[in-house]
């Protein structure tokens, strides 16, 4: 196949095949190539050549990432606005310098200023060797404020050229705090003036979740939803009478996709694995399924249940011979922490239930791929309420796909309730995939990124004109 344009997409956090980084950005690259677009993508310097996707090319170029660290909203370690170096500037003096001394004490890789000046010179690289010309699209695939900065830098350098056309992908909310709009109101600012250091580039901004689109433009930024986009999996095939009838060796599969980290409730493990140990229902007829660091899963999980614990490998990443145990009878299976991609999708393709111990104010305005693969496969979920994640889950409307809790105590009675009354939750689960999958399909999200399917020439307008006149 022949094309005319290419999506040249930059993404900085992608180092291997695997997690949700290297997931969307093949997502998208597959739904560009249905737009009619050849991709190319930049990653970081660490890549591990093992497979190209649905990328025509792979360019390992990036010696840095997780820009989002230095980002004054959600997560970053900004609280002041910076000027084009990375200097601290606005806000008052007190500030600065406070924000100053942060940033000396930071290590040396992960200083502002050399974080802004190698990004900016990779994606120099970058375009140097692909050359964009009149219909490329170019995709920054994970932006904020301080990524704005090296982008801004980058393009201004380049001197009078043709208009691009740039699409930037905000994933992070500008803040969690409703109290305080200071923040955002600095994150607002510092995007519209790298903006305007753009000028006349063609800027699109979008964002993963209505909510955060709602936030950027309260704050000044035209931003449009762009959905995040996701794949089906093979749903699971289990019935209520197989339910009601477990067995140690045919337990009900709750599973907890992605890595405990501080946002997705790494605090309430232990004691949430406790209490669910101590209900004989649940301790003699589920499994409890998660992720764990390979070298500290021990300080996640309670002592007293150690025994309990079958532990499952990746035979594609994994040392021969190392085997897996089965998790039959086991209350708690573990899975290492870098799983290839199909192995992760061979295991949450097993579950039936999903849980979701995530911190709600991180999650306002934040999405979930992983819920999302686990709604396009019919799977029952149980979210908290009051966030995004809970915001699905209503979007249902009289499908009943999961429940919400307040507090991680109701989790176990929640878990409870969708057992018991498993039949109904999956068959609204199943019936409520489709839609998931449409509104979350590749081809929509980069349609939403402004990526569109190419004109037809003067030939095949005539063409099908002629075959409605004819068809009527």
């Amino acid at each position: 196949m022949r094309f005319d344009r290419r999506l040249l997409m930059f993404e900085d956090n992608v180092r291997c095949i695997g997690g949700h980084y290297w997931e969307m950005a093949d997502l998208l690259a597959q739904g560009a190539q249905q737009h009619g677009y050849e991709t190319h993508i930049a990653v970081n310097l660490k890549w591990s050549r093992r497979s190209h996707g649905h990328f025509h090319e792979i360019y390992p170029v990036f010696d840095v990432r997780r820009m989002n660290h230095w980002s004054i909203g959600d997560g970053g370690n900004s609280t002041t606005q910076r000027d084009r170096r990375g200097k601290p500037i606005g806000a008052t003096r007190r500030e600065r310098l406070s924000q100053h001394l942060r940033d000396r004490l930071s290590r040396a890789d992960r200083n502002p200023a050399g974080m802004l000046r190698r990004w900016s010179d990779s994606f120099l690289r970058a375009f140097k060797q692909w050359q964009p010309r009149q219909h490329d699209h170019i995709l920054i695939n994970t932006c904020d404020d301080f990524v704005m900065l090296a982008l801004a830098d980058a393009i201004e350098s380049l001197g009078p050229i043709e208009p691009l056309q740039l699409s930037l992908l905000f994933h992070f909310p500008l803040t969690i705090s409703a109290n305080n709009d200071q923040p955002s109101d600095r994150y607002g600012r510092q995007v519209l003036e790298c903006m305007d250091r753009m000028h006349p580039h063609r800027i699109r901004l979008c964002a993963t979740t209505d909510a955060l689109a709602s936030q950027m433009r309260a704050n000044g930024l035209p931003t449009s939803t762009a959905p995040y986009p996701t794949r089906a999996g093979r749903a699971r095939s289990r019935c209520s009478r197989d339910l009601l009838t477990s067995s140690p060796s045919q337990r009900l599969r709750i599973v907890m996709a992605g890595m405990p980290r501080p946002e997705k409730g790494r605090r309430n493990l232990r004691g949430l694995l406790t209490k669910l140990h101590s209900d004989p229902t649940c301790r003699n007829e589920c499994c409890i399924s998660l992720q764990l660091p390979t070298k500290r899963w021990k300080r996640l999980i309670p002592s007293e249940l150690h025994s309990l614990i079958a532990h499952q490998r990746d035979p594609q990443t994994t040392m021969p011979g190392a085997g897996s145990a089965n998790a039959a009878g086991h209350f708690i299976e573990v899975k290492e922490d870098k799983l290839s991609t199909s192995a992760y999708h061979d295991w949450i393709d097993s579950s039936d239930i999903a849980l979701f111990l995530y911190e709600p104010e991180r999650y306002t305005a934040r999405c979930s791929g992983v819920l999302l693969e686990m709604m396009i496969r019919g799977v029952p979920v149980l979210v908290p309420g009051r966030c995004w994640l809970a915001d699905q889950v209503a979007a249902a409307g009289p499908q009943q796909v999961g429940m919400l809790f307040d507090h991680v105590d109701q989790v176990p009675e929640r878990l409870a309730q969708i057992r018991n009354r498993y039949a109904d939750f999956s068959a609204g689960a199943r019936q409520y995939a489709s839609n998931v999958a449409k509104e979350h399909s590749p081809s929509r999200a980069v349609h939403q990124l402004g990526l569109r399917e190419p004109e037809p020439s003067s030939g095949e307008r005539f063409r099908h004109e002629m075959l409605k006149r004819l068809a009527s």
